[in-house]
């Protein structure tokens, strides 16, 4: 994978007007007109480098976040084994990897563990019901610290083994999008 990120990575970068001046991704070329020009922007870089590593029999996907400047970039994340991501920068041929981050199975078999470990943090499934935001809706800023404790149980909110401090990771990027 190291030889196929350089080689990716050789190719020019060029990114189109609204692209550089607004900093939102809102064109995409496909691996052949990437090659077919030899040049594209970080995004087209990244879908390239995205279909090297699935021929590589690598679970690849292209991911979209924004920087602290507001501006979106993509890269690649890859599954690897014993619950591993791995985030692939196309412009730069860093590599973050990042352990323990998922189950490490992709097969039926890991249904049923992915469903008891949702039963097990008693997700709170109204959390968006209407009942509901109106209760929130009158809170008191006091009222909305005491219950911020309970964010644990959203159904989005990630897995508290997840979020403890030596699990922490610092990757450069403002939010992630997959």
């Amino acid at each position: 994978p190291l030889g196929i990120m350089h080689w990716i990575k050789c190719i020019e970068f060029s990114a189109p007007a609204r692209q550089r001046a607004v900093g939102q991704i809102n064109e995409w070329q496909t691996p052949n007109d990437i090659l077919a020009l030899r040049r594209g922007s970080v995004q087209d870089h990244a879908v390239l480098l995205c279909c090297a590593l699935q021929g590589l029999k690598k679970d690849a996907w292209v991911c979209i976040v924004r920087v602290e400047s507001g501006a979106e970039h993509a890269w690649v994340l890859t599954r690897e084994g014993y619950g591993t991501i791995t985030f692939w920068e196309a412009t730069t041929g860093a590599k973050f990897h990042l352990a323990q981050r998922w189950f490490g199975k992709t097969d039926e078999r890991s249904i049923p563990e992915v469903d008891q470990r949702y039963k097990d943090r008693k997700a709170t499934a109204d959390w968006k019901s209407e009942a509901k935001l109106a209760e929130r809706a009158d809170f008191s800023r006091q009222q909305h610290l005491a219950s911020m404790d309970q964010l644990y149980r959203l159904p989005i909110a990630p897995w508290t083994d997840l979020s403890s401090a030596d699990m922490i990771t610092a990757v450069p990027y403002a939010s992630i999008e997959v």
